[in-house]
């Protein structure tokens, strides 16, 4: 097993930001069920409290699943190609390979005993019937605990309707959610009989008395309630109003407090999936008549009355408010243009980052990027929905080759490559580009054959455009293909005819240090005299990283020169070196440096004759390569150091020892492990 699961955690469930309020009852059902059934689907309107709920159950059935309880949050995911990457993803299973991820997660779990949580499906629901159905027959251990509007509809699924809060008597849970939330607003609060009512009116749905409890910092309960019942009068019914339909009320109600900047923002900002920051807000909403200053003074007021939440210098709203934004984006006829400005910014940060990864602050960036995966997502799925933004797709996709490769996401990256490809075939330097950074990503996941027709493709196009530094790029990378296939002195002069037509073309930083980092490991692999220039390589390396800035290459000159001093004696040299390189590796998520670093560092090991330590080590490696798709990325100039240090280790310890500290290594957590390693 990958990540987390695997070294014992319980999971990853969230600290509860405010208190969780009545449902004695509702929250025994739902506990004494996850003891007998493998499905358990909690179904209600929009803000009955669904999510509190399971959350609440899940955290009190925790101690019965040893391989912990896992919480997929899928109110921003849009694209159901992504499901089971997303929980994936939320579970720590770094596997980056190019097999289909249904098969991953099913593989995975399937001697495995966890609970997941999958929040918020109804938007999804076919797909997560046909995972859970999966997931189901694979993994007896596995059960989901599902929140949605709707039922999945599967036979081995039970479902538990969430009603609203009691709104009976002074005592009953709504009105008790009501003072708990009134006390932020008035201290010194108390419940009152008008207060009762309200909740009556609100039907108790925890949302709408939440909504409603801001209110107190202008009305007091009487006028918030005389306010509501005129609401509810002029919408119909004062007796029987649907629930779904009082919650909307509710809503629309706060809507309507807002000042009109406010809620133009409201509108705008339901375009974002997940969570965002202050500089996306004002590049896509603070456009006529909202200003950036006015988009930064309408978010205060939307904070205050609780209608946008904060978590440090992010924001998000809840789904079921993000939902009544999108339908009066619509109603305003503004839906196009937004989505249009919110792929403009995320194109603009994908071009940013290009040319940033090439200086000094790239942990800060892969931090950042991550930090924006799921808007980046939405900002695609608009690319591939409309055919008019097909080519700005291709142009994002391209220009996110080092956070597709270097920061951890192969597999986000070869799903959008592949689609942009498939629906851009017209020649432009923008499709060369994709071409040479869909063939990285393949040949980084070990599929050699698909990377060289990707890298056949795009030097034909390069030529046929003149496009010189796309060329330049793809002779680098088809140098990097003959290292991965064995064939050395291919590489290394391949390697040596880009590193100088990258000089040339003006790129003496960037392109220029990815070949020489082929050249050095090229000279590594042949050994013995070979030493010595590859040394001279890594210098070279360190002296423009120095000079050019990056991280990412500088770790892999690092390494490589590691390997120099190991293979020269000096162990101490090389452990530091070694640990350095593995410290960056894992801080920008760099999934085959951080396997190179680790077996690097059980060769070292081997060398001080602690075959145990070796042994341990290179289970570690094994959790991440077999990640990749293939260890050492198929490739025998990886392959064969590591065979070699597995040999030597087993001849220092034995095979039964050396059998039973690389399956310790591989059940090991990488996120508590790993780190350890550097501290």
């Amino acid at each position: 097993m990958i990540g987390a699961v695997e070294g014992g955690r319980s999971g990853n469930l969230p600290a509860e930001m405010t208190s969780f309020v009545g449902r004695s009852r509702e929250l025994e059902d739902a506990t004494g069920l996850l003891a007998r059934v493998r499905l358990l689907t909690l179904t209600g309107v929009g803000g009955v409290g669904k999510t509190r709920l399971a959350l609440r159950a899940a955290e009190r059935v925790a101690g019965a699943y040893r391989d912990g309880v896992w919480l997929v949050e899928l109110s921003a995911l849009q694209d159901e190609a992504l499901l089971a990457h997303t929980i994936c993803e939320a579970l720590g299973l770094r596997d980056q390979s190019a097999k289909p991820q249904l098969d991953v997660l099913v593989g995975q779990l399937a001697d495995k005993r966890l609970l997941i949580l999958l929040d918020t499906c109804e938007h999804l629901v076919r797909a997560c019937s046909s995972l859970a159905e999966a997931l189901l027959r694979a993994a007896p251990g596995v059960r989901l605990l599902v929140t949605s509007r709707q039922a999945l509809g599967l036979p081995a699924e039970h479902v538990l309707a969430v009603p609203p809060l009691d709104a009976v008597e002074m005592g009953g849970d709504a009105v008790r959610l009501f003072a708990e939330r009134a006390v932020a607003v008035q201290p010194r609060f108390e419940p009152s009989g008008a207060v009762l009512r309200l909740c009556r009116r609100l039907d108790g749905i925890p949302l709408a008395i939440e909504l409603a409890a801001v209110q107190l910092r202008v009305f007091s309960p009487e006028q918030i309630l005389e306010n509501l019942d005129d609401r509810l009068f002029s919408a119909g019914s004062r007796t029987s109003m649907p629930r779904h339909q009082t919650l909307r009320t509710a809503i629309g109600w706060s809507h309507e407090l807002c000042e009109p900047l406010e809620r133009l923002l409201w509108a705008r900002l339901s375009v974002f999936s997940g969570d965002f920051d202050l500089d996306a807000i004002t590049a896509v909403c603070g456009h006529e008549p909202l200003t950036p200053q006015g988009a930064e003074r309408a978010l205060e007021g939307l904070i205050e009355k609780s209608i946008v939440l904060t978590a440090g210098r992010r924001y998000r709203m809840l789904d079921t408010l993000r939902v009544y934004g999108r339908e009066w984006l619509a109603h305003l006829g503004q839906e196009a243009d937004l989505r249009r400005r919110h792929l403009d910014h995320y194109l603009g940060l994908a071009r940013w980052f290009h040319q940033e990864w090439k200086g000094p602050d790239q942990i800060g960036w892969s931090r950042r990027m991550s930090g924006e995966l799921a808007n980046i997502r939405a900002a695609f799925d608009h690319c591939w929905s409309d055919p008019r933004e097909h080519e700005r797709g291709l142009d994002m996709a391209g220009h996110l080759v080092w956070f597709w490769v270097a920061c951890g996401y192969l597999h986000d990256g070869r799903l959008q490559l592949d689609r942009a490809l498939a629906r851009c075939r017209g020649p432009s330097a923008a499709r060369t580009a994709a071409l040479w950074a869909c063939a990285c990503v393949a040949m980084t996941q070990g599929d050699h054959d698909t990377a060289e027709d990707l890298l056949a493709e795009g030097a034909t196009e390069a030529r046929a455009q003149d496009d010189e530094m796309g060329a330049a790029y793809i002779l680098t990378l088809r140098a990097g293909l003959a290292l991965l296939r064995g064939d050395l002195t291919e590489a290394r002069v391949i390697a040596s005819l880009a590193e100088r037509i990258h000089h040339d073309l003006g790129d003496p930083g960037f392109g220029v240090l990815l070949s020489l980092s082929v050249q050095a490991l090229a000279l590594l692999c042949q050994g013995g005299e070979a030493l010595e220039p590859a040394e001279a390589v890594v210098e070279q390396m360190w002296r423009l990283a120095d000079t050019f800035g990056g991280r990412w290459l500088r770790s892999y000159a690092d390494h490589h020169l590691a390997s120099v001093r190991l293979a020269r004696g000096d162990i101490a040299g090389a452990a530091a070196l070694a640990r350095r390189c593995l410290e960056t590796k894992w801080r920008l998520r760099d999934h085959v440096g951080t396997a190179l670093a680790l077996d690097l560092l059980a060769r070292i090991a081997v060398t001080r004759a602690d075959g145990t330590l070796a042994a341990r080590l290179l289970g570690l490696s094994h959790q991440v390569w077999r990640a990749q798709g293939a260890v050492g990325m198929g490739s025998p100039a990886f392959a064969e150091p590591r065979r070699a240090c597995e040999e030597a280790a087993c001849a220092l310890v034995g095979d039964h020892a050396f059998d039973a500290a690389f399956a310790q290594g591989t059940r090991l957590n990488l996120d508590t492990e790993v780190p350890r390693l550097f501290a």
